[in-house]
């Protein structure tokens, strides 16, 4: 917070980034800073928060940074010219850009946009990215989050619990072997303090045993306490367990609709509306999903780890034709090319076609001017370009090449496709 709070005369605020292995708190950490109101004046333009994760669709969240700064709508191809224009853009604002859970240096170079009063906070659990970072970055500056002591994981634990009958003293079992079988790791402890917050104390012992015993097989680039407490989350939620890893279909689960899952969520399990957003709630204050946005832009962002659980756990060919089945309801006689426009169908059906082996399908939309037509209206250039990357075939490709000669023209006037 110092470091966010210092005013730089000359040159630019340098890059922060907080690195720690997966559970270590760095997202909480972060998301503290940008609440804070002291913070928040520093840097009156905005505070913006991007999770990447693995894969992100980084031009696309450019075009939105540029777009939340400036109003405009403006449109790019490629990610230099994108952060060339952020970076112009940041000379004139005052804001502060997170990038929360990143992997690849390459994506930090895509919001390089350090001024004398805009500034980067970089959340990684990747040990070697800060030095990779500096080659490029010379004065980004790093921090490395300590590990919980045994009495703060304690405190932090019975904080999350938030039960006044329960104290270090009164608990049901040693605390210090809870802690330590969570390798005092925020996350897990807050996702266990979660579970048992509305359990009689009774069953803290049996949850204690598990978390010594259990033999579940989890990905293993994650702390195995931060899964495994993810996991009694997961089962504890019973059938409704099925609601949640459906989530896994989403490959940019970072910004999820909260309009589509309701969608698919009521097409797979015949919930309500209310029903469903009242479950989107209740997995938010479980903290196995974050819900962030205005009320009728409302979206579900979870995290790296949560995401590769659902994804071990789910079935996903299944879960793609099941989407797609979904949003073919949504259509009307046009087929595909009258589905709605919520943020998420235009951008991701070409994906979903390609991962339930509808590749032909998909074709056929790359060769109807229409739905290329409806496309670029409604998204980018780069939008409709992408989905030609999708496909192997000649025709396919004598458009794909086509199109990307026809760039420049269309940022300009989409209307002259």
């Amino acid at each position: 917070k110092g470091q966010l709070l210092l005013t730089v005369t000359e040159g630019h605020k340098p890059p922060l980034l907080i690195k720690a292995p997966s559970g270590m708190g760095k997202t909480m950490l972060a998301a503290a800073l940008a609440r804070d109101e002291e913070v928040r004046q520093v840097f009156p333009d905005g505070i913006f928060w991007i999770g990447l994760g693995k894969e992100p669709p980084i031009l696309d969240d450019q075009i939105a940074l540029v777009q939340n700064l400036e109003g405009s709508t403006m449109s790019f191809v490629d990610v230099e010219a994108a952060n060339e224009y952020l970076r112009q853009l940041c000379t004139t604002h005052a804001c502060l850009v997170i990038l929360d859970d990143v992997w690849d240096v390459q994506d930090v170079l895509a919001f390089n946009i350090a001024s004398e009063h805009s500034q980067l906070l970089i959340t990684t659990s990747d040990s070697n990215l800060l030095n990779i970072t500096q080659y490029f970055v010379k004065n980004i500056q790093g921090y490395t989050l300590k590990t919980f002591q045994e009495k703060q994981a304690i405190d932090f634990f019975l904080r999350c619990v938030d039960r006044k009958e329960i104290t270090a003293n009164t608990a049901p079992i040693k605390l210090d072997d809870l802690v330590t079988l969570c390798n005092c790791l925020p996350s897990a402890l807050k996702l266990i303090a979660s579970l048992v917050r509305n359990q009689s104390p009774t069953t803290w012992p049996t949850l204690l045993n598990r978390l010594q015993n259990e033999e579940y097989e989890f990905p293993t680039q994650y702390p195995r306490a931060l899964m495994q407490a993810l996991h009694f989350n997961v089962e504890a939620l019973g059938e409704q367990a099925d609601y949640y890893l459906a989530l896994a279909v989403f490959s940019d689960y970072s910004r999820i609709p909260q309009v589509t899952v309701v969608m698919l969520w009521r097409y797979l399990y015949q919930l309500l509306d209310d029903q469903a957003n009242n479950f989107i709630k209740e997995l938010a204050d479980k903290g196995l999903l974050d819900v962030k946005g205005k009320l009728h832009q409302r979206y579900i962002s979870l995290h790296s780890f949560q995401h590769d659980y659902l994804v071990a756990e789910a079935d996903l060919e299944k879960l793609h034709n099941h989407l797609l089945a979904a949003y073919r309801r949504q259509c009307g006689q046009h087929g595909w090319l009258s589905g709605p426009n919520d943020g998420y169908f235009f951008e991701y059906l070409g994906m979903h076609l390609v991962k339930a082996g509808r590749k032909n399908e998909l074709k056929m939309l790359l060769l109807d001017f229409d739905w290329m037509q409806k496309k670029l209206q409604i998204g980018t250039v780069h939008g409709l370009v992408h989905d030609y990357e999708l496909v192997e075939d000649r025709d396919v490709e004598v458009v794909k090449n086509t199109l990307y000669e026809s760039v420049p023209v269309l940022i300009q006037n989409k209307s002259e496709l």
